[in-house]
């Protein structure tokens, strides 16, 4: 894979570990930087049982060049 997704993902590690986000766990594979799993915790608005969606995110090298236009 690309040197430079491999140090964004290595960086986005980081920032996972640094500033953790209430509900939201996510980790690469231990042989697999390029495959991570992630657990998204929340409570339906009209409320009812807590929700935990477990996500497995699969990056390629030109993930980056994509996202990096995205705007939420």
């Amino acid at each position: 894979m690309s040197i430079a997704a491999t140090r964004r993902l290595q960086r986005e590690l980081q920032l996972v570990h640094r500033e953790p986000s209430w509900g939201v766990a996510a980790a690469p594979l231990s042989d697999d930087l390029y495959t991570w799993h992630c657990n998204v915790a929340g409570q339906p608005p009209a409320g009812g049982s807590p929700v935990i969606l477990h996500l497995e995110l699969t990056f390629s090298a030109d993930t980056w060049k994509i996202l990096d236009g995205l705007r939420f």
